[in-house]
């Protein structure tokens, strides 16, 4: 289960690094300023993407960390959203949601913050309609693409077939051809 797992984490990981994803919208590129990747703002996401096998016939393959609750009351360190599974998902968030007029200063605050640069790209490319309170947030499955994967799945498969055929025949078990365990060494 381990190797099979792995073999679906380096594909989603190679996925991010490509970034073909859909493009990032105005504000996360002057976040990002002058980087214009989708989900490669840093190496977090890429090496946030783990494996972990559950039992003999199971494993999860993603991302097990999520944002935490700050503050001073009884919520602070309680889930408060999994980062990634809303860039993999996408989300939309309404202006008649949780983004208030406070918070959309907050994000170009932090946009001015980062980039001084991308926030007057940001402030000259603005749509003329004041008031749009509306993020979007386009879903980016890279675990999808990467469990979907024909050579990705024909790995996995090879994995199991060899297993289930060694365990059968009383063999001990080693990774098919083309399959290794060494850094980059797995065929998908």
């Amino acid at each position: 289960m381990q190797l099979a797992a792995l073999v679906v984490v380096r594909k989603a990981r190679k996925l991010i690094q490509a970034a073909e994803f859909a493009p990032n919208n105005m504000i996360t590129l002057a976040a990002k300023w002058p980087r214009s990747k989708p989900l490669v703002d840093s190496t977090s996401l890429v090496t946030a993407i783990t494996k972990k096998v559950i039992d003999d016939f199971t494993a999860f393959a993603g991302v097990l960390r999520t944002a935490k609750r700050k503050g001073k009351d009884e919520d602070e360190g309680l889930p408060l959203v999994n980062v990634a599974w809303v860039l993999h998902e996408g989300a939309t968030i309404p202006k008649s949601g949780v983004v208030t007029a406070k918070m959309r200063a907050a994000v170009f605050a932090k946009v001015r913050e980062r980039s001084e640069e991308g926030y007057e790209w940001l402030q000259d490319n603005l749509p003329d309609e004041p008031g749009v309170l509306v993020y979007v947030i386009p879903a980016r499955p890279f675990m999808r693409d990467a469990e979907e994967d024909p050579a990705t799945r024909a790995t996995v498969e090879r994995i199991f077939r060899q297993a289930v055929e060694c365990a059968l025949l009383g063999l001990p078990w080693s990774p098919p051809a083309g399959v290794g365990v060494g850094r980059g060494a797995v065929g998908a």
